[in-house]
């Protein structure tokens, strides 16, 4: 019996297939290679190699056949013709397998695989900035080639700062330079935990690279710092996200010497990469700092504000900047960090001294400064700086939350609902789903919106960042008491008196919007309770449980939780909030004239615009003088002193008491006018808590000037504002039954019996001042139910 491997060698030399598997396997493989060429240098998609491979694969498989089929090969083959294969075709018959047919069939099919890469490049244009699948990065605007940085592999004692810290000083480097955009940090490690793993090495550069391919980055760094005795080297080689290496850099020298070992490191990579020079200075310390432990502080700053460790960040941040008074840097990433303290005197202090020393920064970064410095002042035109940003820079997970922020806080403004801002919420997260930060008004607003879906992945996202930080157990409290889960009533019950008071405020402020369930008001109690230090119980009585009874119009009960916050000693300024609860009827007039004696001795421009509406109030028209003369002199003190922003502050705050003073005597036409333009000087949040309260009450009687002048449309849009928004504290009900008048005139009865509901349920048990409200709403909701049965 034959050997069966002779009888397969005879076959294949009677078919010559020795020869013609040779020039074909030679031939695949300068296709392949020209594929490889045209991915790296044409930013092709990643899935023109595998289509190569694909083909030559079918190739492969034609090709055996005909020769299968073909023993006298082309000498008994009739050339093929278009005519001849479309004959066939149509007949319902194969054409016959020849060599001249194959060899058609291949050319063919790699012209089609040609026009299609020559249509992808001359689409999207040649050398475009394409990413993965040849997707445009400047999805969301015009943007330059991104490059991410990954985090260096250290090896050494004492080296670990250097993993994450090379990805924040080499973006800062790379960025801007060279027509480069920089990857996020934020974002880069995010993947990358994601992918690899926290603190872990990729197993080869393709794990790598998936990273940066998943950010849309046409190129990435991978590099590594290496102790050698006292000194250190640093590797960093620049990758096409295709995984063609461009660029290998190696640099070595002191440890102290890093700040010259990153600027050379930056400066081989664009020299490799690009054939033009930076197009701006790439010397770190011109950025950064001079002082290397001043730079430690603040990469250490960084990592801990990534971990949400606000107060061990600011730490880090001060030991920064008490090592260089000039680094901007530190001292703008504190003032974010005090924001989330809360302490928004210190945020805005840390903001306007970064402000100074703006001309270190990189253009990103001094953009972004001064977006957040009109965020923090409460601009509306933060809006609009952050929507550039994102433009520009659509990996930036700062720009998105800040936008987000800007739309959530003032927003009203412009009349844009809160819900406009999740969508920019959202795009944080989504390019670092550890973004607390981010996590917190969208977990509120779905809450407060019954939406248990959407509320439970937030929820599971900060449980994932750490289960036991106060956001999370503040999340887990309030979700458990709105959707009401059986399996955690006991635990619910232990955490109302175990937790900590920042997990408890926390849970109040998400239950923000709660409609009338007493879950919030449960929260509230626990956090005032005598276990807590007296200052927090202070916060609880004279906010959260107040906020929730004059949300739901029981205003005697409101004004005794002041007095108890009072009882405890120092905390939140409660002369102002008993003036300000009386201007908007909900608290006493003898109360507020005590605390009116008390305001007198605050210097700040809310408390002169709150004894100036007092004094419109009750018709002390002189006092009411007093206080303009008082902004006018703040404003400009403020502008001689170059701060524009406290100077638009107190003026704005001026016009707009002078608008109340013009309409208390009746020209309702110009203090509307007043008023709206007072409004975007004053600032939406800015660093006081009560300059929040005074710009929504500023707004609300805007909109019930525009609605005596006839201007029902305009007055409308302020009212459903007002009432969806989640803060409806002294607003949301009195805002919705207006909306429901005019939607009731208007013929809109299915928004107008949504509003009246609201009252009605909301104002349910509320004091008696209240009750004709209620009566309103309720006839109101009989006749629109009788009008709706009559149509149906």
């Amino acid at each position: 019996m034959a050997n069966p491997f002779l009888r397969v060698a005879r076959w294949f030399r009677e078919h010559r297939l020795f020869q013609v598997y040779a020039i074909y396997f030679a031939a695949s493989w300068l296709v392949l290679q020209v594929a490889a060429i045209f991915i790296s240098n044409f930013g092709l998609p990643q899935w023109f190699f595998p289509a190569a491979v694909l083909l030559l694969l079918i190739g492969l498989v034609l090709l055996t056949a005909t020769a299968m089929a073909q023993r006298a090969a082309a000498a008994q083959a009739t050339p093929p013709t278009v005519e001849s294969i479309a004959a066939s075709l149509k007949a319902g018959r194969l054409p016959a397998l020849t060599w001249q047919r194959a060899i058609l069939g291949g050319v063919v099919a790699f012209a089609l695989w040609g026009a299609a890469a020559a249509a992808f490049i001359l689409l999207r244009g040649v050398g475009g900035e394409g990413g993965e699948g040849g997707e445009k990065v400047e999805e969301a605007g015009a943007a330059s080639p991104a490059v991410a940085v990954l985090p260096f592999r250290s090896v050494g004692s004492g080296l670990e700062l250097w993993r994450e810290g090379m990805v924040d000083l080499l973006s800062t480097n790379l960025d801007g330079a060279g027509d480069l955009r920089a990857i996020d940090p934020r974002a880069v490690l995010s993947r990358w935990r994601d992918r690899i793993g926290a603190g872990k090495d990729p197993r080869d550069s393709r794990d790598a690279l998936e990273v940066a391919r998943d950010l849309k980055a046409r190129y990435a760094v991978l590099g590594s710092i290496v102790a050698l005795g006292d000194r250190v080297r640093v590797v960093a080689d620049l990758y096409e996200v295709g995984g063609a290496r461009r660029v290998e850099a190696q640099v070595d020298g002191p440890q102290d010497s890093v700040f010259a070992l990153v600027d050379e490191i930056t400066v081989d990579v664009l020299a490799g990469a690009f054939q033009a020079g930076p197009q701006r200075d790439v010397r770190l310390e011109a950025f950064t700092t001079s002082s290397l432990p001043a730079l430690k502080a603040y990469l250490r700053g960084e990592q801990l504000f990534r971990g949400g460790r606000w107060n061990d960040a600011i730490a880090e941040y001060a030991q920064a900047v008490s090592l260089d008074s000039t680094f901007a840097m530190a001292h703008w990433r504190m003032s974010g960090a005090y924001g989330w303290v809360p302490d928004f005197d210190a945020a805005a202090r840390a903001a306007d001294l970064a402000v100074r020393h703006a001309d270190r920064l990189p253009e990103r970064q001094r953009l972004k400064l001064l977006a957040d410095r009109a965020l923090t002042a409460g601009r509306f035109s933060a809006v609009d700086m952050f929507r550039r940003l994102t433009e520009r820079y659509p990996d930036d997970v700062d720009a998105w939350y800040n936008l987000g922020e800007a739309i959530w806080h003032f927003g009203f403004l412009e009349n844009l609902p809160q819900s406009a801002s999740l969508d920019a919420f959202a795009r944080a997260v989504a390019l670092d789903s550890t973004y607390l930060q981010a996590l917190v008004h969208s977990f509120n607003f779905f809450l407060a919106r019954g939406d248990s879906v959407q509320a439970h992945r937030y929820l599971e996202l900060s449980l994932a960042i750490d289960p036991a930080s106060p956001h999370s157990v503040g999340f887990r409290i309030a979700y458990s008491l709105v959707f009401g889960d059986p399996r955690e009533s006991d635990w619910i019950a232990a955490a109302l008196d175990t937790a900590s008071a920042d997990a408890l405020q926390e849970a109040s402020l998400a239950l923000n919007g709660v409609a009338a369930d007493e879950s919030r008001l449960a929260v509230a109690r626990a956090a005032a309770a005598p276990r807590h230090p007296k200052a927090r119980r202070a916060v609880a009585h004279a906010l959260h449980l107040r906020w929730w009874l004059i949300w739901h119009g029981q205003a005697r009960a409101a004004q005794e939780e002041l007095q108890a916050a009072e009882a405890l000693g120092p905390g939140p300024p409660l002369a102002s909030l008993y003036v300000f609860d009386y201007l908007t009827g909900y608290g006493d007039s003898a109360l507020a004239a005590r605390a009116a004696v008390k305001l007198q001795r605050q210097p700040e421009p809310v408390a002169r615009w709150l004894l100036g509406a007092l004094a419109i109030r009750w018709a002390r028209y002189s006092e009411v003088d007093r206080q303009l003369v008082a902004l006018q002199g703040i404003g400009d003190s403020a502008r001689t002193a170059g701060d524009t922003v406290a100077a638009e502050r107190a003026l704005g705050l001026r016009q707009a008491l002078e608008g109340f003073l013009v309409g208390s005597r009746g020209d309702v036409s110009r203090a509307a006018e007043s008023l709206a333009q007072a409004g975007p000087r004053m600032g939406g949040f800015g660093p006081y808590l009560m300059l929040a309260f005074v710009t929504l009450y500023h707004r609300l009687a805007l909109a019930e000037m525009l609605e005596n002048l006839g201007k029902e449309t305009e007055a409308l849009e302020i009212y459903r504002v007002f009432s969806e928004n989640v803060w409806q504290w002294h607003f949301g009900v009195p805002a919705a039954l207006a909306a429901a008048r005019i939607e009731e005139r208007r013929g809109e009865r299915e928004q107008a019996i949504t509003h009246y509901a609201h009252v009605v349920k909301m104002w349910e048990r509320a004091d008696p001042q209240f009750q004709p409200q209620v009566e309103e709403a309720r006839r109101a909701l009989q006749r629109l139910a009788g009008e709706r049965a009559s149509d149906d």
